[in-house]
């Protein structure tokens, strides 16, 4: 039985489905928990589905009652099964042998099936469903108050263990919205607004503390890299990109790249990306944080003749998914509907003009709109407002944008722009009292 891998998985199986007959009363648990993959016998997959129906009819999941069920020939097995339980309590035990060793199964039979396949698009799709193999997204995760309690308590007492939160590089906006792994997080802009720029110095603050992977579905690389170099050099994107140096500029490029020479930032370029392949490629390297840019240009797993709505509200709904299963911030730059040109006052940019599904203010935990200052263009003013914040303020931070070299600085003054604006009415029902521009300023900016 020792060298016999196909017969160690046989006890794995028969052993989880003995210990739910033995004690019905972690069938719900164990169900749960386990999903119908793990079993790659026949047989067994029979018998742990005859339980699961057992189990959701209202029925005692019971040897006598499973055998009824599924007839006389299978009387047999579900002894076997029984035998190879000695204690219902080490189903959890059994459960875990049974998943690691179905994984290395099918692995296996993906590695025959890759020596076998026909070209590059059949390779990258088994090897994306290897990657899969171990994503664990079966059932709820369970916590009683008991727990949950003993475990903030336990935290508050030790402040070394509190919360840490991705940062931004603005103090003003890291003390507004805290973005952890787990979060999906949307920053949305009109065309040229700089939200590419401000995601690349983002990255770039968060990548000295944490593995940041930037997916790049629209720019090359060089044209990432001579952002990142004029923003990091303080040296002219246009100078950069056509090659084109003074002396000065040159020697400080020179001396400014080995202190970002980080492999904690990897830049990923596709012109084609479907959110699969995107979830296999932060998986495999083990990012942190994730930004995409744009949401818009991923494809997802929709039948081609589906709607763009369709599409952007499987991708956001997929996005969101990922983060909270998989413990990974997104970060998804996101287009902004067109404004109405007709419109007689220009109003600024909302949550609502995310453009082709509503769906994107629905799941993201933080929706953040970039709009240049309609007041004062000509200052190179951005202001960044945050429509949606799930663990924190609601407002506006203004930023200085430099497109010579693609750098955003934070601005002193806190103000909010001239022109009126509102948030989404809906935040503010229980503050009807207070003025919605009003915005508390850190005290490091109270000069």
């Amino acid at each position: 039985m020792e060298g016999n891998p196909s017969k160690r998985l046989l006890d794995s199986q028969a052993a989880l489905i003995g210990a739910v007959l033995k004690d019905g009363a972690i069938a719900g648990e164990a169900f749960a928990a386990v999903p119908d993959s793990d079993f790659t016998t026949p047989a067994m997959l029979e018998l742990w589905q005859g339980c699961r129906a057992l189990f959701l009819d209202g029925k005692p999941v019971d040897p006598v009652l499973l055998a009824s069920r599924l007839g006389e020939n299978r009387k047999e097995t579900i002894v076997d099964c029984l035998a190879l339980a000695p204690s219902a309590a080490l189903w959890k035990a059994y459960a875990e042998q049974l998943r690691q060793e179905s994984a290395m199964t099918r692995l296996r039979s993906l590695g025959v099936d890759l020596t076998a396949c026909t070209g590059p698009e059949e390779g990258q799709k088994l090897l994306e469903e290897g990657l899969q193999i171990f994503d664990r997204r079966v059932g709820p995760r369970r916590m009683t108050l008991r727990e949950g309690m003993d475990s903030l308590v336990t935290r508050l007492a030790h402040p070394e263990t509190k919360p840490r939160y991705l940062p931004c590089g603005f103090s003003a906006l890291d003390g507004r919205v805290r973005i952890s792994k787990g979060k999906f997080v949307i920053l949305g802009g009109y065309p040229s607004s700089g939200k590419t720029a401000l995601a690349l110095n983002m990255a770039l603050s968060m990548s000295r503390s944490y593995r940041v992977g930037f997916f790049s579905l629209e720019t090359d690389f060089p044209t990432v890299f001579n952002r990142v170099g004029a923003c990091v050099s303080n040296v002219s994107y246009a100078h950069i990109q056509d090659g084109d140096l003074t002396e000065e500029e040159g020697h400080t490029v020179r001396e400014v790249a080995p202190l970002f020479r980080l492999d904690s930032l990897v830049v990923e370029h596709a012109s084609r990306l479907n959110v699969q392949s995107l979830q296999a490629a932060a998986l495999s390297g083990r990012y942190d944080v994730i930004f995409v840019d744009y949401l818009q240009l991923l494809e997802s797993d929709l039948n081609r003749n589906a709607s763009r709505y369709e599409q952007t509200t499987r991708v956001s709904m997929e996005l969101h998914r990922f983060a909270q299963d998989r413990g990974v911030a997104v970060i998804a730059l996101s287009q902004l509907s067109r404004p109405d040109k007709q419109q007689k006052k220009p109003r600024r940019p909302t949550m609502s003009d995310l453009r082709e599904s509503g769906q994107l203010e629905q799941d993201a935990d933080v929706v953040m709109i970039l709009a240049q200052d309609a007041d004062n263009p000509e200052s190179g003013d951005r202001l960044l407002f945050i429509d949606k914040n799930k663990d924190g303020k609601l407002g506006m931070v203004r930023l200085a944008f430099d497109g010579e070299t693609q750098r955003f600085s934070q601005r002193i003054r806190q103000e909010p722009p001239k022109r009126e604006w509102q948030p989404p009415k809906d935040r503010f029902k229980a503050f009807e009292d207070r003025d919605p521009l009003y915005m508390p300023i850190p005290e490091e900016f109270r000069k």
